[in-house]
């Protein structure tokens, strides 16, 4: 009796291992036909001459390197080199540049960080807020003398005429009066103010004061100017408003700031705000004499045939009164005659009158709303 021979059945992990030993055999292959281009050596980098004078690397745009930007802000200015009286006994090494010239980096890129940097958290001081609140009281003042001033009679104006008078005030010394309110007979010299002259006149006080409050309130002696970029902010913070050229017809800030040129400039390299007073002005007068100058010379100009001379001005829009919401009754207490607590107006209806007044409006006077 013949037996078959049975073949025995191959493992699965020997299938497995043999599938795997095949998959490798191709990857090798695969390996050997692709060819990068690179070679066998890794390709050799090569700087540029300009790569080769760098110390340090280079940020990303927009960013401060290792440290955010309000934090870099607050500190930057503190930033020194270190020493051996900080406790390093062992000494600084200098292995790029040598003590001196390292220091004289530093001390560049403070100064070119701070006219960079603005002052986000810098707060007004009193001494701002006082001159403030004084000049906004002076020019209520004098307002309302030109006003008064207008309000006179023509009559009367005309009996106080003098022979030669009007060509005496023409040839006035603008500086040397010594009362701007009462040139003579109770006129101001600021009769002839238009509402041009008391922007330029507003204008003139600001940005004088903006200059010295800033110096008095940051306190740094590299930090004593505006630089041109940040003056709309910083009159933001201070003035809680914004300097708009397209009130004048303008378009930039340089033109605008070019009309007071007898008080601010925007001069220098970087250019910055510049104050061509004293520090401290102690009466707003020099203000209201500047700008009496140059509405003559508008005036003198335009009468002899120079359009240029006329100033475009719009006087920005009032903001809208914000609308006032109705009182709410405080606890305890009840709208109008309704109840015990009456209202200015409903007072005195007592008796017949408040009866018909709950007659009209039903139940509601009972109670509470």
């Amino acid at each position: 009796m013949e037996v078959d021979e049975v073949k025995e059945e191959p493992k699965a992990e020997e299938v497995k291992e043999e599938k795997m030993e095949e998959v490798k055999e191709e990857e090798k292959a695969e390996e050997v036909e692709e060819d990068d281009g690179l070679g066998d050596e890794p390709p050799k980098v090569e700087l540029t001459d300009e790569e080769k004078k760098l110390l340090f690397r280079p940020k990303a745009v927009g960013t401060c390197g290792d440290l955010t930007a309000p934090v870099l802000t607050k500190s930057f200015a503190s930033f020194t080199i270190p020493d051996k009286s900080e406790g390093f006994d062992g000494g600084v090494k200098y292995l790029w540049e040598s003590e001196a010239p390292a220091k004289d980096y530093l001390r560049k890129w403070v100064l070119m960080t701070k006219q960079n940097t603005r002052i986000e958290d810098l707060t007004p001081s009193k001494y701002f807020t006082d001159k403030q609140a004084a000049m906004m009281k002076q020019v209520i003042e004098w307002q309302a003398k030109q006003k008064m001033f207008k309000a006179k009679p023509a009559a009367k104006k005309e009996e106080e005429k003098k022979e030669g008078e009007e060509e005496a005030k023409k040839a006035l010394d603008i500086f040397s009066v010594e009362d701007v309110g009462d040139i003579g007979e109770g006129e101001p010299l600021f009769a002839n103010f238009g509402p041009e002259d008391w922007a330029l006149m507003t204008m003139r006080y600001e940005l004088n004061l903006l200059q010295d409050a800033f110096k008095k309130d940051v306190d740094d002696p590299d930090r004593a100017e505006i630089p041109e970029a940040h003056i709309n902010f910083y009159y933001n913070k201070y003035f809680k408003k914004t300097l708009n050229p397209f009130v004048f017809g303008l378009k930039s800030l340089g033109e605008m700031v070019e009309l007071v040129k007898d008080t601010v400039t925007i001069s220098g390299e970087p250019p910055v705000l510049s104050s061509q007073l004293a520090e401290e002005v102690d009466t707003a007068d020099i203000f209201i004499k500047y700008t009496e100058e140059c509405r003559r010379d508008r005036k003198r100009r335009s009468d002899a045939g120079d359009e240029t001379a006329k100033l475009k001005f719009t006087a920005p829009a009032a903001p809208a009164p914000a609308a006032v919401r109705p009182q709410m009754p405080a606890k305890g207490q009840q709208w109008g005659a309704m109840g015990k607590g009456m209202q200015p107006g409903f007072q005195g209806m007592a008796g017949k009158g408040a009866a018909a007044m709950g007659g009209m409006m039903g139940g509601w006077g009972k109670g509470k709303w």
